[in-house]
C-alpha cells in the first residue's frame, strides 16, 4: 500500500486484533483506513491526535453496555461472561462489567477461551457457567468458536442449558449453515446488530434500490435473504457513501499524499448530509482530539438493536430494549 502511488485508502474487515496490533503503524504512516465491521473500542481511539481510522459499525465502547442493558430489561440478573482471549474480548469485559455495575449486578464469573478450542473444553466452560449460578451467558466470539459452543450447549443436559446473548461475531461466517434452523430451535440465542435490515418491511426507496442493484450484480443473490453477512454489506455501503461524499467535496488532484489528507479532512467535516441505509448522516465524523475520542465513530448506541435468526436464516431485529422475554426462533 505505501509503495502504491494510486492507493488512497483501505477498507478493513471483521476482525479487531489485526487493527489493534497495527494501529500505531497505520497512524504513524498516515494510512487512511475505513472500518465497516471490526468493533473493538480502541481501534478508533488513538493515544495521540494523529488518527487515521474511521468506523461505521458497532463500537465496543458501548456495545457491551447495550447487550447488558438489553439482558437486564429481559429480566436476567446473573450473567456469566464467556469471552475470547483477545483485545476484543478484553474490551467487552470492561464495558460489560461497568454497565452491570451501574445496575448493582456483578457477573457470576468470567471465562476466557482461545481460538480453535474443542467441543470438550467448550462443554467444561458451559458447565462452569451453570454451576456459577448464572441465568444467562454473554458471549463474545466469532462464528468458528460460536459453532463449537452452540454444539456443546446442545450436547448438555437440559437443566444445564442457558440463554445466550451474543456479540455479532457469530454472524460473520457459516454459523447459520452449521447451526441450522432445526438446531437453533433448541437454543435461546440473540445477538447485537445495527438497526437496519433488508428483511424489515416496509423498505425505503433507497433500500429497495440497493437490494435491486445487488441482485443484478451478484447472481447468487436472488432475495435479501441470500446476502451473506448482511451487517458487513450494509455498513460498507453506508461508509462508501460517506467516502464518495468526502471525495466530491474535496476533489482529487492525483497527488496521493495531498489527496489522503484532503479526504480525511472532508470526512471530518462533511458539508452535506448523506442518506444511508442505517440512518441519515449529518456530520457523522469530526476532527479527532484526545478530548473528542468518539470523533471517528459514525454510529452510537441508538443505532443498535438485538436480533435473532428466523427459520429461513434471515435476521429479525427486536424493536426496543423495553422487552419481556421472547422466543428466538419463529416459524
Amino acid at each position: 500500500f505505501l509503495a502504491d502511488s494510486n492507493a488512497l485508502l483501505l477498507f478493513s474487515g471483521l476482525h479487531s486484533p489485526p487493527l489493534l496490533a497495527h494501529k500505531n503503524f497505520i497512524n504513524n504512516n498516515n494510512i487512511l483506513v475505513l472500518n465497516p465491521w471490526a468493533a473493538a473500542g480502541p481501534i478508533t481511539r488513538s493515544t495521540v491526535e494523529n488518527n487515521w481510522i474511521f468506523r461505521l459499525s458497532i463500537d465496543d465502547s458501548n456495545a457491551g453496555s447495550f447487550i447488558s442493558k438489553h439482558a437486564i430489561k429481559e429480566g436476567f440478573k446473573k450473567p456469566f461472561l464467556l469471552l475470547e482471549d483477545t483485545g476484543w474480548g478484553r474490551s467487552n469485559n470492561s464495558t460489560m462489567t461497568k454497565s452491570l455495575a451501574v445496575n448493582n449486578i456483578k457477573p457470576t464469573a468470567v471465562a476466557w477461551f482461545n481460538w480453535g478450542l474443542g467441543i470438550n473444553h467448550a462443554k467444561i466452560l458451559l458447565r462452569q457457567a451453570k454451576y456459577s449460578g448464572a441465568d444467562v451467558i454473554f458471549f463474545v466470539g466469532n462464528a468458528t468458536e460460536g459453532k463449537i459452543f452452540a454444539k456443546a450447549m446442545l450436547a448438555l443436559e437440559i437443566e444445564l442449558k442457558l440463554p445466550i446473548r451474543s456479540h455479532w461475531g457469530i454472524t460473520g461466517g457459516d454459523f447459520i449453515d452449521v447451526i441450522n434452523s432445526e438446531i437453533r430451535k433448541k437454543l435461546d440465542l440473540q445477538f447485537i446488530q445495527t438497526r437496519f435490515s433488508f428483511i424489515t418491511q416496509p423498505q425505503s426507496l433507497l433500500a429497495q434500490k440497493v437490494l435491486s442493484h445487488a441482485i443484478t450484480m451478484y447472481p447468487e443473490i436472488k432475495t435479501a435473504k441470500d446476502i451473506k453477512a448482511p451487517t458487513g454489506f450494509i455498513h460498507a455501503y453506508d461508509l462508501t457513501k460517506l467516502l464518495i461524499a468526502a471525495i466530491k467535496q474535496t476533489g482529487l488532484t492525483g497527488d496521493k499524499v495531498y489527496d489522503k489528507k484532503a479526504i480525511k479532512r472532508a470526512l471530518e467535516q462533511l458539508d452535506l448530509p448523506v442518506q444511508g441505509l442505517i440512518k441519515h448522516y449529518k456530520t457523522p465524523f469530526s476532527a479527532y482530539t484526545l478530548d473528542n475520542i468518539n470523533a471517528h465513530e459514525a454510529l452510537n448506541e441508538s443505532d443498535y438493536a438485538m436480533g435473532y435468526y428466523q427459520a429461513d436464516n434471515s435476521v429479525t431485529l427486536l424493536p426496543s430494549i423495553a422487552l419481556t422475554k421472547v422466543v428466538n426462533e419463529k416459524n
